[in-house]
């Protein structure tokens, strides 16, 4: 047998165990009840923004080599995406009230 093997199969073995235990042993008080995970899509879709408001600031502002405006077309795609995508976060944060209040 690969003595590597062995070593990294012990490694992942102690902190399995490990993470095991931590979890078991934290408090009960600092459990979310699920509520992480809509914190952690709020933050993924902040991000979204970030990108799209960027990319459509990176088409609009593209020229080509006679200084003329190359991919506006693009541009407006993504502006059209960012709506889209301001929508669609509006909806499911409605559902996610929703949730949090049955919770």
């Amino acid at each position: 047998m690969n003595g590597l093997l062995f070593v990294a199969f012990a490694l992942f073995y102690m902190l399995y165990k490990y993470l095991f235990l931590w979890v078991m042993e934290q408090p009960m008080s600092s459990d979310t009840g699920g509520l992480f995970f809509p914190k952690a899509i709020h933050h993924i879709f902040v991000g979204l923004y970030v990108e799209q408001v960027c990319l459509a600031a990176l088409f609009i502002l593209a020229r080509n080599e006679k200084g003329k405006p190359s991919a506006l077309a693009e541009g407006a795609f993504m502006i059209v995406l960012i709506i889209f995508t301001v929508s669609s976060v509006y909806d499911d944060h409605d559902h996610e009230r929703q949730l949090k209040a049955t919770v």
